[in-house]
């Protein structure tokens, strides 16, 4: 046995739902029925009808979106009837353009309706009025043809009395149909009647809302605007304080550069200084340069083990402090070379030695940067020459040694106070640039991330303004 056809009606007024099921369930389809949008997406997913019957004004989602929705959202090649009290042109080309197959309007001859789903699920066939009509044509003939055999073989009264049994049955067919006529038209003008009503309180209850649906997004769209203009102020607001920040660490860097600057000014008036100095003890070195030989020794042990120290102090040096390690490395080796130049003065070898020692010290300087291994085994080996060349002078230099050890001891002193004192500014000029380099650099990063954020919120505002654009023009449509 066939299965019948399903059809699902989608109609939210029961009364005309169930009069429509019932109609169709009399001629022998399977009838789903759904009452509004949602549920008729649903139902069609459980029960994969064959046809659809689809009032457009249903509570949810109406029925132009159900029939987009079905036809190219989910691909489905179903005939779809539009069943809707709208009939202006436009309603029909937009439920055609929806993907709907045929639009029946409201009120309806039922015949109307069910000659449309004949025709759309048995294609090629001939519509039951038509093939009625033909079958009432065959009867006739057929009928004719007996009474012309009859006629040959019975009286004419037998002829008259056929008539008369024609005539009164087609009265009573008349009768019958006229009766039958009557009472559809009178359901059908009740059903009228109650389209209208429904229609005209569709059409109150669309208007208020669509005046809800404007006045949302008229509250929507303040809502963003008044979003973006705080958005922009923020922004702005941030491009300031980044602004401020560089200009801060901008104006940090040019403090360091003058600090540095101020820094080379003074070491150079610390050397001119120890240059006259030295100028002064080169003549009092002339006239005891026996005496001082003995205290040379003693001078060139606290400068080794001084040297010691400071290359000690350079080995645990971080390359993070390269740069201040190299400057204090510098200091002190601009300070050795004046103890050393002190002791070139104390005698001609010791002058020669000392300047072989700057030379050697001046080359290594210039290639403490890239070289820092090399400068250091470099230096280690002109210290052990210098320590060599010093120890040779040892027995000379015995003679003087107590009254230049103090001088020298004091120079030292004052030269290695500076020099701390120095890289202690220079510790702590570091350590704040640091600091404030660190609370720039989070600075910045908190603005990145705010920036980032702010962005992230603009492109979801333009993306809500968007959808809310879309969606005023898909009501508008």
């Amino acid at each position: 046995m066939n299965t019948p056809p399903r059809i699902l009606l989608v109609e939210d007024e029961s009364n005309l739902r169930e009069l429509v099921k019932d109609r169709l369930v009399r001629e022998g389809y399977d009838v789903v029925t759904a009452s509004d949008g949602h549920e008729a997406v649903a139902r069609f997913r459980e029960t994969q009808p064959d046809l659809l019957v689809l009032d457009l004004m249903i509570p949810k989602m109406d029925g132009y979106t159900v029939c987009r929705l079905l036809r190219f959202g989910q691909g489905s090649t179903i005939p779809i009837i539009m069943f809707t009290a709208r009939c202006s042109q436009d309603d029909i080309q937009r439920g055609l353009r929806a993907g709907a197959s045929a639009y029946v309007t409201k009120p309806f001859e039922p015949a109307v309706l069910l000659d449309k789903i004949r025709e759309l699920l048995f294609p090629g066939e001939k519509p039951a009025a038509a093939a009625a009509a033909d079958e009432t044509q065959r009867r006739e003939s057929e009928a004719r043809e007996l009474a012309e055999k009859k006629e040959q073989e019975l009286a004419e009264q037998k002829a008259r009395a056929e008539a008369e049994a024609r005539a009164r049955a087609e009265a009573e067919q008349k009768r019958q149909e006229e009766e039958r006529r009557q009472e559809e038209e009178r359901k059908a003008a009740e059903l009228r009647a109650k389209e209208e009503a429904e229609k005209k309180r569709r059409e109150e209850e669309a208007r208020r809302l669509a005046e809800e649906r404007a006045r949302q997004e008229a509250e929507a769209r303040a809502r963003i605007e008044s979003e973006s203009i705080r958005l922009d102020e923020e922004e702005r607001r941030l491009v300031e304080t980044r602004a401020r920040l560089e200009a801060e660490f901008k104006a940090r860097a040019d403090e360091a550069r003058r600090l540095a600057e101020q820094l080379a000014r003074e070491e150079n008036e610390t050397k001119s200084r120890l240059d006259a100095e030295r100028g002064r003890l080169e003549e009092e070195e002339r006239r005891l340069a026996e005496k001082l030989a003995r205290e040379e020794a003693e001078t060139e042990t606290r400068l080794e083990v001084e040297l010691k120290k400071v290359e000690e102090r350079e080995r645990k040096t971080t390359e993070k402090r390269a740069r201040e390690e190299a400057e204090a490395k510098a200091r002190m080796d601009s300070e050795r070379k004046r103890l050393e130049e002190e002791e070139r003065r104390l005698a001609e070898r010791r002058a020669r030695l000392e300047a072989e020692a700057k030379a050697s010290f001046e080359a290594a300087r210039g290639l403490a940067e890239e070289e820092t291994r090399q400068l250091a085994q470099e230096r280690a080996r002109l210290e052990a020459e210098t320590k060599a060349r010093i120890d040779e002078l040892r027995g000379r230099l015995e003679t003087e040694k107590r009254r230049v050890a103090a001088k020298k001891a004091r120079i030292e002193a004052e030269a290695k106070a500076r020099i701390e004192a120095e890289r202690q500014a220079i510790a702590k000029r570091t350590r704040e640039e640091n600091e404030a380099k660190a609370r720039i650099e989070a600075e910045l990063r908190r603005i990145d991330e705010e920036t980032r954020k702010l962005a992230e919120r603009r492109t979801r505002l333009e993306a809500a303004r968007r959808e809310l654009e879309q969606n005023s023009s898909g009501r508008h449509d």
